[in-house]
């Protein structure tokens, strides 16, 4: 049987109408929504996580660069004030440390909050940018919220809870400005622009060493906004007067390789680390092992090619110009990194704290995208984005919960110091074993002057709380002593404890069989273990602390409210 050709069971494929302006405009709001909740979500649960994870124990560079700058100015050394720390002057960051010291003992209750303060300054300068000078502006909410999620997203928990990291916000958020206020110069205006501009870079030199970048962005600057020779030798004056006065009797640390000679000699290294500096997020969100390299090139090139299309169609505007820069900076900024540290290995580029730099380049190079692209081009990317980033930032925020024992340790080492007992396997967590005879002394030099934890409760009490059998309240917590294991000169013992209704409770005493006080420990340890099977138990119930002689068995209490609630003993501990 002939088949007829004009078979009408099937019809032609039709392409779908375009969505009316009403559809497009309903779908572009919610969109903008969702990457606003996002950002304000990013932005508040980081805020909680800066306070979740707040301690006054210092460690690392805080004891030199902070107590050891305090100690000199307490015996009249006014130039440790310009003094070098590694490579860098952080002036400012020791206004912040005086500040601190002087109002609040050094506990960081100025220090962590300036930290949050400085990150927030950064996203303002690029929000109130974008709504002053942008060329076009397709949505404020999606900016809003691209921005508070590139400023707090948590991996970059390192300048956020350290509060020696005011120096690496601060560098940035002053170089930022500069170059903004620097962009609004013209020919025949006023030089506010310009004054105003290096100012803030000097700003940005006396925060870190890559302040020192912001001179020649600023020369270059000069040149491509066409304004006159005069300006453009003030720009070139003040950058040699700044590089002059920074490297005035400057030494170059010790134990970085040379940026010169990084560059001149390895020069592939020193790329390959600057790659994975700029891509370094994309680890943090759970891309593969080789992603930040992948990226970090896909980033370079990306802005290199917008950036090369402007100038050539003659589309460099004042804003777009301040944006590449600040690209240019951070991208400098990951050169220089690169060049001083290629030698310690390429997973020293997926760091927390260089995130920061990482997540400013990412952010210029979508803010320069916006005022470039298309209305339709803008909102594909915004929500391509919003589908595959947004949702993976806003997971990775969950890392905050998780508390990490490194602040636990430094706890222990606050107080085997304190107890006289030298225990370096946990000093390492607090500053490099070759340096430990230093912080040692700065340590002792904090307690005797009530600085930073040391003018906590639960640290003064060790040595001068006594056990008291007329303040034993066996109702008030729950707890073990678990073991014990002899270290040099002292007995190492640890448990777990639970306080009812006291979450301020730090201490344990130690005591003898004549009820003697024989020792102390310190309560915060993660114990996964006894949050899962004790009701009401947090996940840091465990406790530490040190024995160094004792007649017979030795009796662990909690020390909460005032009275000593005793903890099961599981063990005949007979030092």
């Amino acid at each position: 049987m002939n088949q007829d050709s004009s078979d009408n069971r099937f019809t032609a494929s039709r392409p779908l109408p375009p969505l009316s302006e009403r559809s497009l405009g309903h779908w572009r709001g919610l969109l903008s929504a969702w990457w606003l909740l996002g950002g304000l979500v990013i932005l508040f649960s980081t805020i909680f996580g800066v306070a979740q994870h707040f301690s006054s124990t210092i460690y690392m560079d805080e004891w030199d660069g902070m107590i050891g700058f305090w100690q000199k100015l307490g015996n009249g050394d006014t130039s440790a004030w310009w003094a070098q720390h590694n490579e860098h002057r952080i002036v400012l960051t020791r206004a912040l440390f005086w500040l601190d010291l002087h109002f609040f003992k050094g506990q960081g209750y100025l220090l962590i909050p300036a930290n949050v303060i400085l990150h927030l300054a950064i996203a303002a300068v690029f929000i109130v940018a974008y709504i002053r000078f942008a060329t076009q502006r397709h949505s404020l909410a999606v900016v809003v919220g691209v921005t508070l999620t590139g400023r707090f997203l948590w991996m970059q928990d390192d300048n956020l809870t350290w509060g020696f990291q005011s120096q690496f916000i601060a560098v940035y958020l002053f170089a930022i400005a500069s170059f903004l206020a620097y962009s609004r110069s013209t020919r025949e205006g006023p030089l506010t622009p310009q004054v105003l501009g290096l100012v803030l870079a000097f700003t940005s030199m006396l925060s870190m060493s890559n302040g020192l970048i912001a001179f020649p962005v600023l020369v270059v600057m000069s040149f491509m906004l066409r304004l006159t020779w005069k300006h453009r030798l003030v720009a070139i004056a003040a950058m040699g007067v700044a590089w002059a006065l920074y490297f005035h009797d400057y030494r170059s640390p010790p134990y970085h390789a040379s940026p010169v000679d990084g560059i001149l000699h390895h020069p592939i290294n020193v790329i390959h680390y600057a790659l994975n500096f700029l891509g370094s997020p994309a680890a943090f969100l759970g891309a593969g092992l080789h992603a930040p390299l992948i990226l970090g090139m896909l980033l370079l090139t990306t802005v290199t090619t917008m950036g090369v299309l402007l100038v050539r169609r003659g589309e460099l505007n004042s804003y777009r110009l301040y944006i590449g820069v600040t690209f240019t900076f951070a991208a400098a900024a990951a050169l220089l990194a690169g060049s001083g540290r290629y030698n310690l290995g390429l997973d020293t580029a997926v760091t927390s704290r260089y995130t920061t730099p990482a997540l400013i380049a990412w952010l210029s190079a979508f803010l320069l995208f916006a005022d470039v692209a298309s209305k339709t081009r803008f909102w594909t990317v915004v929500a391509v984005l919003g589908v595959l980033v947004l949702p993976a930032g806003l997971w990775s925020q969950r890392i905050m919960m998780t508390m990490p024992p490194q602040p636990f340790y430094r706890d222990v080492a606050v107080l085997g110091v304190k107890m006289g007992i030298r225990d370096g396997s946990y000093i390492d967590w607090m500053y490099p074993r070759n340096g430990q005879d230093i912080v040692v002394s700065l340590m002792n030099y904090a307690d005797k002057e009530g600085l930073t934890v040391y003018g906590k409760d639960w640290v003064r009490h060790i040595g001068t709380l006594e056990f008291s059998r007329d303040r034993v309240d066996a109702t008030a917590c729950k707890g073990s002593l678990d073991d014990a294991k002899h270290i040099d000169g002292a007995w190492l013992l640890n448990g777990w404890a639970l306080a009812e209704g006291d979450r301020e409770a730090k201490l344990i005493v130690l005591t003898g069989q004549d009820d003697a006080t024989v020792g102390y420990g310190v309560l915060g340890e993660v114990r996964p273990d006894v949050a899962q099977a004790v009701a009401g138990a947090s996940g840091t119930t465990g406790w530490r602390g040190y024995v160094i002689s004792a007649n017979g068995q030795v009796s662990a209490w909690l020390y909460t409210r005032g009275r000593f609630c005793p903890l099961a003993s599981n063990i005949d501990f007979r030092p």
